[in-house]
């Protein structure tokens, strides 16, 4: 299946799931700002995370051309703060962080085997478990979205 008919499909069910939730249990309420953006953001990208391990997964595509602006625009204001004398801790920082979460990414679409551990529940788990840290119903909705990639590729494993 494409990165076009997984985004459709997971993000139509993530929306029903908000729907329905909202309407049954008042989960979700979307008349919070920081609620109401990252549903729209989490039913986005949660269906596309799988395919974070094949070299040509849309999402991976993303993260990386947007890792790496990021770290151009930093290098830049790292210089300039640089040879201006001011803050130049920041910049270094944000510079760093991005050339790592780049590097990351494009690390995880070589060393990993494509519908390999990306592609099963317990990975549906984790993910949805690190984004019950911000709050546990947005986790709930991301593990929903990497569990239905999952499903639509008919490659569902335990581990």
């Amino acid at each position: 299946m494409n990165w076009k008919a997984h985004l459709l499909i997971g993000m139509f069910i993530c929306f029903a799931f908000v729907a329905i939730m909202n309407a049954m249990l008042g989960w979700y309420p979307i008349s919070d700002p920081f609620i109401f953006t990252s549903i729209l953001f989490l039913s986005f990208i949660s269906p596309l995370v799988p395919d974070l391990d094949h070299s040509k997964g849309k999402l991976r595509e993303w993260l990386i051309d947007i890792g790496i602006v990021i770290t151009i625009v930093a290098g830049i204001l790292w210089y300039i703060a640089f040879k201006y004398d001011f803050g130049i801790e920041i910049f270094r920082i944000i510079t760093l962080i991005s050339i790592g979460f780049v590097l990351f990414i494009f690390l995880i679409s070589i060393f990993a085997q494509h519908r390999g551990f990306l592609h099963s529940i317990v990975f549906c788990i984790i993910y949805g478990g690190s984004i019950s840290l911000l709050n546990w119903q947005l986790g709930i909705l991301a593990a929903l979205g990497c569990f239905i990639h999952n499903l639509l590729d008919g490659s569902l494993k335990l581990k």
